[in-house]
């Protein structure tokens, strides 16, 4: 499995997790990359760091991981680092996944369509660990307006404040609540 931190255009780090496979002629691919930083063991995972690299750049990776190793690996854009059970949980739905980049959206869309409870509750504490009360007010009363100016009315705020903390939103989450399934994931997570 691979799971990436970045913001959506420019990587500014990668963490690239699989599961511990015998595979060393992938793994030393994975080492002679240029920007690899760091190389470990991490719970049954490998994990690599690589810095500044460009989604194009990382697309190509894993084509030629695809093509040279036969591996189909999913792929994981995020904003910060998960650790722990949120990362496991992660990783498991990540499993299902076609190979290629996913958003976190794009993992947590069908569990927060299907009512998956579970995974709703880890999800909220996570998101209520990272982000203020008054910063998931706003999110949430912006996706129920669908419009910056009516939520910015409808909170007694600048437009520029609503601005800003949706960014916040995207930075602490990964949840681009411009977009409309990352509304639809974040809506059904905190609502």
């Amino acid at each position: 499995y691979f799971y990436i931190i970045s913001n959506r255009q420019i990587m500014a780090k990668v963490y690239i997790y699989f599961k511990n496979k015998e595979n060393p002629s992938l793994i030393n691919y994975l080492e002679s990359l240029n920007d690899t930083e760091n190389f470990n063991v991490e719970k049954n995972y490998y994990v690599f760091e690589i810095k500044d690299m460009y989604i194009e750049e990382y697309t190509n990776i894993l084509n030629n991981i695809e093509f040279d190793f036969f591996e189909k690996l999913p792929s994981f854009i995020n904003a910060s680092k998960f650790e722990g059970r949120i990362l496991g949980v992660i990783l498991e739905l990540l499993k299902n996944r076609r190979s290629g980049v996913n958003s976190l959206s794009d993992i947590l869309k069908e569990p927060i369509l299907k009512n998956n409870e579970d995974i709703k509750h880890l999800f909220k504490e996570y998101f209520l660990s990272k982000l203020n009360p008054e910063i998931i007010e706003t999110g949430l009363t912006f996706v129920e307006c669908e419009n910056v100016i009516e939520a910015s009315k409808r909170l007694y705020i600048h437009r520029n404040t609503l601005l800003y903390r949706l960014d916040q939103i995207e930075k602490k989450t990964s949840l681009n609540l411009k977009n409309f399934i990352d509304k639809l994931v974040f809506y059904g997570i905190m609502s």
